[in-house]
């Protein structure tokens, strides 16, 4: 039996769901977390700088998603064909997205840049001043009369330079010039017509169309956290709600009829939104279902009875977004 060794923050975060993993096979495995503020010497002896980090008998994987595969396999918690593995993938691959801005939200302070963490999902606006699409910078190359032969840098010498078209020979027939009449046609006299009134411009100030009032971008840590509820987590669910109705068969479940890493992913996802951000789930029933169902498997209930506090909120979240609930 392989050892197993995890390591991330004194929290829940991004390794919340493969410890449920870890409990949902009924593995075990040792548990380090590290305190905040031991981050900054720890960083260095992580290999990507980043956690959290699975060590099994002595090698080291690390990524999210890849730690959670893995354990998923070990567990049986990764459907039971190649199609629900992949369905499972699909589900992971779209939470992660999610959570990914969900971290970046709420661990930047400096306003612009929290406003970039949703840009990847969509919830930056594009009148604002700091999307991706205003810093666009388009080169046109413009044609110019030079010669084929001509290098560029060095003005045409026309003294010295070849002609670049044949001169008139003196033998050559006159070319006739186009008329637009027939040859016989006698030349009309000049058609005179009246001459329009001149053109009287009012002196009245221009008029101005009303425009629209600009898009305001969210500036501070409340706006950040309603635009983070109401246009990331909220369309999120709305997915999930999707996938349990597409599998109708599956017993409450998001892929085939038994416990998956995607139920646990969901589980863990949903949180922070619900928990701490007051996400309500009253437009999300089978999200809510759900939930209530994942609590209930015995093994997920046992661990959620003795798993400790997660210090990530009172340490990090509370002070951040104090009275912004």
């Amino acid at each position: 039996m392989p050892t197993y060794k995890l390591t991330y923050f004194d929290g829940k975060g991004r390794a919340e769901v493969i410890r449920m993993a870890f409990a949902a096979g009924v593995v075990k495995y040792e548990d380090v977390r590290v305190r905040i503020q031991d981050w900054p010497t720890v960083k260095p002896t992580m290999p990507l700088g980043v956690m959290p980090v699975l060590e099994v008998d002595g090698k080291i994987v690390s990524q999210t998603l890849a730690i959670l595969r893995y354990v998923g396999r070990e567990c049986g918690l990764y459907g039971r064909t190649s199609w629900e593995g992949a369905e499972i993938d699909c589900l992971l691959d779209t939470l992660n997205d999610i959570w990914g801005s969900h971290g970046r939200l709420l661990s930047e302070q400096d306003p612009d840049k929290k406003e970039h963490s949703m840009a990847p999902i969509g919830v930056l606006s594009k009148h604002s001043t700091n999307h991706p699409m205003s810093r666009l910078r388009v080169s046109v190359n413009i044609p110019t009369n030079r010669p084929p032969n001509q290098p560029a840098g060095r003005p045409l010498n026309k003294t010295t330079d070849p002609p670049t078209h044949r001169p008139p020979d003196p033998s050559d027939p006159p070319t006739p010039r186009p008329t637009g009449r027939p040859p016989n046609q006698p030349i009309d006299p000049p058609n005179h017509r009246p001459t329009d009134p001149p053109i009287h411009r009012s002196t009245d100030p221009p008029t101005h169309q009303p425009t629209d009032p600009p898009t305001h971008r969210p500036t501070t840590g409340k706006q950040a956290l309603i635009a983070h509820k109401e246009e990331v987590v909220t369309r999120t669910f709305g997915i999930m709600e999707k996938a349990f109705a597409d599998n109708s068969g599956g017993k409450g479940f998001l892929v085939g009829s038994t416990l998956t890493i995607a139920d646990l992913a969901l589980y863990a996802f949903s949180e922070y939104p619900v928990n701490f951000f007051g996400v309500k789930l009253d437009k999300f029933p089978r999200v809510a279902a759900h939930r209530d169902m994942v609590e209930r498997v015995p093994r997920i209930a046992d661990y959620l009875k003795t798993r400790p506090d997660d210090s990530l909120i009172s340490q990090f979240l509370i002070p951040q977004f104090q009275g912004c609930l």
